[in-house]
């Protein structure tokens, strides 16, 4: 997963885009396999709370995604919830590192043409982040 998120002027508010690919072939609903990715773009509402040079970041909020695989593509919404937890670093431009963790539950429809062929699944992410500015 890569994901690149920007606070357009409200320190509570996030604005991010990611694309998740499936590094094995997946069974597909339709009985197909092959990879399949998620380009999506997230709005979510965040809370933080500072120590020292720690912080603790909690996360959640609404998710559009296209879906490709098998030579389809999809569509889909769902909810993420996380939390990161950062180190800051006396580097200039005072960037952050730490870990992070999200949860998304994903509905989705691949392809489109085809009615009877919808999933819905729990995506996980664990990870190291940094951030800037």
């Amino acid at each position: 997963m890569v994901a690149v998120g920007v606070r357009p002027g409200l320190a509570f508010l996030e604005v991010r885009a990611r694309y998740t690919v499936s590094v094995p072939r997946l069974a597909l609903p339709s009985g197909a396999t092959g990879r399949v990715g998620f380009v999506g773009l997230e709005l979510v509402a965040t809370r933080e709370l500072h120590a020292g040079g720690q912080s603790l970041e909690a996360f959640a909020g609404p998710f559009g995604v296209l879906v490709h695989g098998a030579g389809s593509v999809g569509y889909g919404f769902g909810l993420v919830l996380g939390a990161r937890w950062l180190f800051a670093t006396s580097l200039p431009e005072s960037p952050s590192f730490g870990l992070f963790m999200a949860a998304r539950e994903v509905f989705w429809r691949l392809p489109p043409e085809m009615p009877d062929l919808n999933a819905a699944e729990a995506q996980i992410d664990l990870g190291l982040v940094a951030t800037v500015f």
